[in-house]
């Protein structure tokens, strides 16, 4: 079982630089950040583009490397696993989205392509796509704001008018020109670049809609403004607090909210807006976080709202309006952060939102997107299969879910009800132990029996696995080891025998990692580092004062002679607070590696022969995203950044094959670090 990590350092950060979260950019396959365009998936059979894709400020495809050259990919989600804010649909084969490090992505027919990337303080979350040489983006720098522009040859971004003010949402006028939701006002901005026209009979604007070429409406904390073109005039019509506006030339919806604090939506009839069904109670209306368009409808021309409920940011739910029943219904949608009606086709909306979310929903049934459930603990096998423990823990710890990692996809083996995984290893793709619990806990033995997947199908173990609880080691499917209950196990593909008993700080042991089956390490919380040969276990060595064994499965790798590990300190004098460490035994002496204001989450040894670190920074107040997540390399001059990821996206575990690292997290984040092909596609 991975246990939280303890953050307790603090920063107060204010929220445009929490909005403005990191991104991924750079080209460094060895060091800085990375570079979220390269390489990309291959397109599959589908339309070709009828307007030519915008070409990014900064190349996307790196130079030529040289062979052997490693560099970090993102497998899941695809593309990158920036935090999505806004995104407009043209066609149900092509949509434009936008999210945080100025990320501006094109998909098309199922291909989805990085065509800008900012820098790491930059946070769209409006986005107008006129054509594929008019494109309007905006949001969050720093303390102030951006907006950018694509006219088919380069982003320009030379407009003072977004310089101090965050931009909140912009539609485009046909014929030229653009409103946009700034600094708190409406105001429109001529294709020259001036400005004129601000919308001072309302503030607080959060959304806008055009209409049509002389109508236009902004909603804001105030209410509803209705501004008439060419005469830009602009007069207030509703004091309902909104936050949310769309139109199809003929009808015009608001999502406003009530006095009790629910969400209500209103349809313009005549010259007053109509309430369409009751309210909506237990959810909140999106005000606490700045996001793109928050209401469509659906391809049956029904209403849609996102909403954002209690739970944290990860569980939003939206309302879908049953013209039928003439109410709402509530469906939950983890991770969604803006929405668009497809138009066509049915029930049908795009979504992105948290950690490089996008795909379709249909009746909240995603069609196409990626596994988003928590990845918490990587397996890796000797013949290169990947496994990995996928259960959203703090939801429902009776429940164990396992995921194979197969074509870059992960895919989800039959759930465990009534069974907490505690241990557990991968020896092939058809080869993997679970020790752990049912629950309830009876006391008989019955309940502590390992599980074996063998490709198709979960079967108990045998006797001699019972109380197999942790921790676990393998170096292929047919040699297998496990210390538990005061014994020493061994399978060898066909069944588990006991190869020793007793033995210094037997039972402990939390953790274990190896270079073969005769040079294994373990970790005992109170006796400290003992030492495997394949024959018999030597106890080596007690931990330093203060010192604990973390729990975590990846906390210790075997080291020539030696071991990095992960320890967890808890002080004997002042507040009980406990956090983790890294240290190194190299034979002789135990040695404290310092971490600049980092906590090692987990460790592992690349098939480059690198030591590798996965570590949270101090604990940030979030907006779409957690802590600040990071790769470092170790060694024994000590430790240095490799690899910087976006807030949100929160890395868990490290892992490595025989020839690639793998980072994973929460939200389905996986990432490879492998021998990448040059880019003039020779070897």
């Amino acid at each position: 079982m991975r246990l939280p990590v303890r953050f307790f350092r603090l920063t107060s950060r204010p929220l445009l630089s929490a909005l403005a979260a990191a991104a991924l950019v750079g080209t460094s396959a060895c060091s800085g950040t990375l570079d979220v365009g390269d390489p990309l998936p291959a397109a599959p059979p589908g339309p070709v583009a009828t307007t030519p894709t915008p070409a990014p400020t900064t190349p996307v495809i790196p130079p030529p490397t040289p062979a052997d050259t490693y560099a970090w990919q993102w497998i899941n989600p695809s593309v990158t696993g920036v935090h999505f804010r806004a995104v407009q649909v043209l066609s149900p084969s092509e949509r434009y989205f936008v999210g945080d490090g100025g990320t501006v992505v094109h998909e098309l027919a199922g291909k989805a392509t990085v065509i800008r990337q900012g820098s790491r303080d930059e946070a769209l979350s409006a986005l107008w796509v006129g054509s594929a040489n008019d494109i309007w983006v905006g949001g969050a720098k720093g303390a102030g704001g951006i907006l950018v522009h694509w006219d088919g040859k380069r982003w320009s971004e030379s407009y003072p008018l977004a310089a101090t003010k965050p931009i909140d949402a912009i539609q485009g006028r046909p014929g030229g020109g653009i409103f946009l939701a700034v600094g708190g006002y409406g105001t429109y901005m001529h294709p020259s670049g001036a400005t004129s026209a601000t919308c001072t009979a309302l503030y607080g604007v959060r959304d806008v809609w055009v209409q049509s070429a002389n109508e236009v409406w902004f909603v804001g904390d105030e209410g509803i403004a209705k501004q008439t073109m060419p005469n830009e005039v602009c007069v207030k019509v509703d004091s309902r607090p909104s936050y949310g506006v769309w139109g199809d030339g003929t009808r015009l919806l608001v999502a406003s909210v009530t006095t009790t604090g629910q969400t209500e939506v209103v349809e313009k009839a005549g010259e007053s807006f109509v309430r369409l069904g009751a309210p909506i109670g237990g959810l909140q209306a999106p005000f606490s976080v700045r996001r793109g368009k928050t209401v469509v409808a659906d391809g049956a021309g029904n209403p849609v709202v996102l909403l954002h409920s209690d739970r944290p940011v990860e569980s939003d739910s939206y309302a879908v309006f049953d013209s039928q029943k003439g109410s709402f219904r509530v469906q939950d949608l983890r991770a969604a952060e803006a929405i668009f009606g497809l138009g066509a086709g049915g029930r049908e909306l795009a979504m992105v939102g948290v950690r490089g979310l996008h795909g379709t929903f249909r009746d909240g049934i995603p069609v196409s997107t990626e596994l988003r459930n928590r990845l918490s603990m990587g397996l890796p096998a000797s013949d290169g299969s990947i496994y990995s423990n996928c259960s959203n823990y703090g939801v429902d710890v009776s429940v164990t879910r396992m995921c194979q990692l197969v074509d870059g996809r992960w895919e989800r083996l039959p759930e465990l009800t009534g069974y907490h995984s505690a241990a557990a290893v991968a020896g092939s793709k058809d080869s993997l132990w679970l020790g752990g619990f049912a629950f309830p806990i009876s006391g008989s033995r019955t309940d502590y029996y390992a599980l074996r997947w063998d490709g198709a199908t979960w079967t108990r173990g045998p006797e001699e696995t019972a109380y197999m609880m942790r921790p676990l080691y393998a170096s292929s499917a047919n040699d297998v080891w496990a210390w538990s209950d005061y014994k020493t196990l061994h399978y060898d593909g066909k069944s588990w025998s006991v190869r020793a008993s007793g033995g210094p700080g037997t039972g402990g042991f939390r953790a274990a990692d190896g270079l073969g089956a005769d040079d294994v390490w373990l970790v005992d919380t109170a006796s400290g580092l003992s030492h495997w040969d394949g024959t018999s276990l030597r106890h080596v060595t007690s931990l330093p004062a203060g010192n604990h064994g973390s729990e975590l499965r990846h906390s210790v790798v075997a080291d020539r002679g030696g071991v990095w590990m992960m320890a967890t300190i808890s002080p004997s004098e002042g507040p009980y607070v406990q956090f983790e460490r890294l240290i190194h035994w190299n034979g002789t002496k135990w040695t404290l590696v310092d971490l600049p204001g980092v906590t090692p989450r987990a460790l592992s040894r690349g098939p480059d022969g690198v030591i590798r670190m996965v570590a949270g920074g101090d604990y940030v107040s979030p907006v779409g995203g957690t802590t600040a997540t990071s790769v470092w390399t170790v060694s024994d001059a000590g430790v240095q950044k490799e690899l910087d990821l976006p807030l949100g996206v929160d890395l868990l575990d490290i892992f490595s094959t025989k020839d690639a690292v793998y980072a994973i997290g929460e939200g389905g984040a996986t990432l490879r670090f492998a021998k990448v092909a040059p880019a003039n596609g020779t070897r």
